[in-house]
């Protein structure tokens, strides 16, 4: 039978980390408790354990993918990754808490959540755009993902161009653009500093530690699995222009839940970014995951 001390152990840091290794690759370190936790997995729990493990993980709305060295670059000769993608399909958990990412995100107290989507949708999109579309990769190539890397210049450089060409290209000044146009100074680039943040914290980036970042395994086979579900509006576009809003907003705009969205007190003070939450990559219908 299944030890609970240790299914409580391999389940609070699968829900903080997202993903459990047997080995680190070179120029990494064990998170405080890994190397333990992996060699319950690895070498002690019994195949009736790890049944049992992934359906108390399903009821959670997550699936376990196991991979090692032979099944995917990048995993240390002899390792196992044990990782946990959410179910789209799944009703999120209670505690899952996406104000938390909101306040990181805003600039502003005025801003409104509807604004934030819209920064956060377009900083995604221009970040899919290095990962995918600038290497004529699929969605489906997640063993490609060692060669994802980018730089917070590249990022800054692309929706600044985003920006500026849906500027020379926009008639109708709807909700959405006018929220894009309206930065000034180095609102592009604070956000992008927060926004590379959370996406770390989440395991979907990792830092490379030579001023560029690199998709991480977790965001890769999250982006292949649930690309399909109802999410288009998160995969990346072929193409960086006034059309990706298409399936996010109507050229009608949602002006009402701009206006009508309530807005922060100037003296409230944000929530602490406690637990991490799930992103869902990108799909079909474009409501707002309980991810962002």
């Amino acid at each position: 039978m299944i030890d609970p001390y240790e299914l409580g152990q391999v389940w609070n840091f699968l829900i903080t980390h997202r993903v459990i290794r047997s080995k680190v690759p070179d120029g990494q370190r064990f998170k405080p408790g890994e190397r333990d936790i992996s060699h319950y997995l690895q070498h002690e729990w019994t195949e009736h354990e790890m049944a049992f493990l992934r359906n108390f993980l399903s009821e959670q709305g997550f699936g376990l993918r196991i991979y090692d060295s032979d099944t995917m670059p990048g995993i240390p000769t002899g390792g196992v990754y044990y990782m946990i993608i959410r179910n789209p399909e799944s009703p999120a958990p209670s505690w899952v808490d996406e104000n938390r990412i909101w306040d990181r995100f805003r600039l502003k107290r005025t801003e409104t959540k509807e604004q934030l989507r819209v920064w956060f949708f377009v900083l995604w999109q221009n970040l899919l755009g290095l990962e995918y579309t600038a290497l004529d990769r699929h969605i489906s190539a997640t063993s490609e993902y060692l060669n994802a890397s980018f730089t917070k210049e590249s990022l800054l450089e692309s929706v600044r161009r985003f920006i500026e060409d849906l500027r020379q290209e926009t008639e109708f000044v709807n909700p959405v653009v006018e929220t894009l146009f309206q930065n000034k100074g180095r609102d592009i680039e604070r956000r992008i500093n927060v926004f590379i943040e959370i996406l770390e914290e989440l395991g979907q980036i990792i830092d490379n530690k030579d001023g560029s970042y690199n998709q991480t395994l977790l965001a890769a086979k999250e982006a292949e699995e649930n690309y399909g579900q109802s999410l288009r509006h998160l995969l990346p576009h072929p193409t960086l222009d006034a059309d990706i809003f298409e399936t996010l907003y109507s050229d009608a705009g949602n002006e009402e839940d701009f206006e009508s969205e309530e807005v922060e007190e100037e003296n409230s003070e944000p929530e602490l970014f406690e637990e991490p939450e799930v992103f869902e990559e990108k799909n079909d219908n474009i409501e707002p995951s309980s991810g962002v």
